[in-house]
């Protein structure tokens, strides 16, 4: 019993280190976007700002941070819509379906998972030339979707097929086609797996720097990712206007977290099964 007790504190002593490894870097952000530019190179550094300013906070609400969030959610919820409505039915099929096709079709998937983001950009550049969607929120939006298509694959196929056909087979007797069986049984069933893809694409999409400073040169249609490089000019680097633009940047993320947290925990563990 006490080396069990000793086993488990030592876990809980582990976690919460690592917890506050992790946070660290999110809170120092924080802190020192209340603080003053000289404040924060201050040597030695300051943990909490001795004279706190909201000021860079107020710049960002009467600037380009509204304009700038619309973009980043019109970006982001477009391209999780599209990825969603057809990575679905793609993992369905791979889940049900016999193929010989089916291993390669996924080992595809997977080597997709391991290339930069960045090695698109010229065959897409030229793509969305010749399709006249350059300089567009469409091109982004596009790009985030193609790259998010098959991690969805990869997330959602284990959990069709941890589904039990049986319930497809009833819906089928009771008069359902296969899509009306998918669309009203498996679809509903699979929520929590939805859910966890939904906010995985939705993520990529809003943290996206790479496409949206190569296809968007308005800075009218700049998401926050990309707004946030215009503190960095010739003539120096607004320090506490990028760490207060940064915590307005991760705020949306972190509520999604705390709102959706039960559904990705048990999305993420219902299809680990053997196959």
């Amino acid at each position: 019993m006490r080396k069990g007790r000793i086993k488990n504190l030592g876990i809980n002593v582990g976690a919460v280190l690592l917890v506050i490894l992790f946070l660290s870097p999110v809170i120092w952000m924080v802190m020192c976007s209340f603080k003053k530019d000289v404040e924060i190179f201050r040597f030695p550094p300051t943990f909490l700002p001795e004279t706190p300013t909201a000021q860079a906070y107020i710049d960002q609400f009467e600037s380009s941070l509204f304009p700038a969030l619309r973009n980043s959610l019109v970006i982001a919820v477009s391209s999780m819509l599209i990825a969603i409505v057809l990575a679905i039915p793609a993992a369905y099929g791979l889940a049900r379906f016999k193929s010989k096709a089916r291993k390669p079709m996924i080992l595809g998937f997977l080597v997709t998972q391991m290339l930069p983001p960045a090695l698109l950009l010229t065959p897409l550049f030229l793509l969305y030339t010749r399709l006249h969607i350059i300089n567009t929120r469409i091109a982004p939006i596009l790009s985030t979707a193609t790259l998010s298509i098959p991690f969805i694959v990869i997330l959602m196929r284990p959990f069709f097929a941890s589904l039990p056909k049986s319930v497809e087979e009833a819906a089928r007797v009771d008069g359902c086609t296969m899509l009306g069986a998918f669309a009203r049984i498996m679809v509903p069933v699979a929520r929590p797996g939805l859910a966890t893809a939904a906010v995985f694409s939705f993520i990529f999409a809003w943290n996206d720097l790479v496409y949206s400073m190569a296809f968007i040169s308005d800075s009218s249609l700049w998401p926050m990712t990309t707004m946030i490089n215009n503190f960095q000019t010739k003539y120096g680097t607004q320090w506490n206007s990028i760490l207060a633009f940064g915590v307005c940047l991760i705020i949306p993320i972190v509520i999604i977290f705390i709102l959706m947290q039960k559904y990705i925990v048990s999305g993420l563990t219902a299809g680990a099964v053997k196959e």
